[in-house]
């Protein structure tokens, strides 16, 4: 059996690469059940929010995580409890991936925010956005 464990250093690399994908690009907030992968179609979910990701989306990773950089707080243009997001490049046609979320004191999540509760027109407050490599 061959060896599966990866350096740091690749790790980073790898990180860093999806991460630059989203450089100017939109993160979108969603109620409803995680779709089987970043293709397949919505289903019944429903926007929540969308986010723009600064020109530099996230910083350089550390031990194969990458996090986000700053991430504007935006009004919510839909109610439910979040339950997913979806990442798209520059232009918002192309999702690179999609994830979990959870609140900040839950901390299981690959997006991270005060509250999952959200209902229209409330401030939706990122804490943490990361992309992992394993």
């Amino acid at each position: 059996m061959s060896d599966q464990s990866r350096t740091d250093e690749d790790k980073n690399a790898a990180a860093d690469a999806s991460a630059a994908l989203l450089n100017s690009g939109l993160l979108r907030v969603y109620a409803g059940t995680i779709p089987a992968d970043v293709n397949a179609g919505l289903g019944g979910a429903t926007l929540l929010s969308e986010h723009d990701y600064s020109a530099t989306a996230f910083a350089p990773a550390v031990a194969g995580v990458a996090t986000s950089n700053a991430i504007t707080d935006v009004s919510a243009v839909g109610t439910g409890t979040a339950t997913f997001y979806r990442a798209f490049k520059t232009g918002g046609t192309v999702a690179t991936r999609q994830g979990d979320v959870s609140t900040t004191a839950a901390g299981t999540g690959d997006l991270q925010f005060d509250n999952t509760s959200i209902t229209t027109g409330q401030t939706v407050n990122i804490g943490t956005h990361t992309i992992t490599e394993v």
